[in-house]
């Protein structure tokens, strides 16, 4: 099935890994999870953008059923997205025709979060691995967009910056070089 798959992308370089899904990976399957996940497909995605993929969850296999949307018989798509930093990461997938239902797991195929309003916040560690699923309700399908943000910090405390949703401290060892930190004063650790 992969030979054929690549084939078919070396004669048609349009078509996407997304469009021909058996030739992009398989993952096993989930516990507490409904649907085969033996045969289920990515397409790997790496760090963050306001736009990591574009793709349409019509047409392609119902391989994932939501816990968050038990009743879902919808097909669905699934991304190995690797982080490029640490921090705390906006999950979004918005849909032109429907409101894609978003699914979290671990490599080991845990679930780790599920949401119906197509938005997920989670913190990862640099080169972290997560399966981020685009799935939709009942049998909805349709055009999506995924996004992959750094959340914000609101206010960080005297002496810490913002760092892809974190307050860290700006006189600690990596940063003391480059920031003018007293000798006595603040100290290098945790948000207080």
């Amino acid at each position: 099935m992969k030979q054929r798959a690549s084939l078919l992308l070396s004669l048609f370089p349009a078509l996407s890994c997304v469009a021909l899904l058996a030739a992009c990976g398989s993952i096993g399957e989930t516990p507490g999870e409904v649907g085969s996940l033996a045969q289920a497909s990515y397409t790997a995605i790496t760090g963050v953008g306001t736009l990591v993929s574009s793709a349409d969850t019509c047409g392609a296999a119902n391989e994932v059923t939501p816990s968050c949307s038990s009743s879902s018989v919808a097909s669905d798509l699934t991304y190995l997205w690797t982080s490029d930093r640490a921090g705390r990461f906006v999950f979004s997938a918005t849909g032109s025709r429907f409101t894609p239902v978003l699914v979290l797991r671990d490599t080991a195929l845990n679930p780790l979060a599920c949401s119906t309003t197509g938005q997920i916040t989670r913190s990862a560690s640099l080169g972290s691995k997560l399966y981020v699923t685009v799935d939709g309700a009942n049998a909805d399908c349709g055009a999506f967009s995924l996004s992959v943000t750094c959340a914000t910090c609101g206010t960080c405390p005297a002496g810490y910056i913002c760092s892809c949703g974190q307050c860290i401290d700006i006189c600690t060892p990596q940063l003391r070089s480059t920031n003018r930190c007293p000798v006595t004063g603040i100290s290098s650790g945790a948000v207080p």
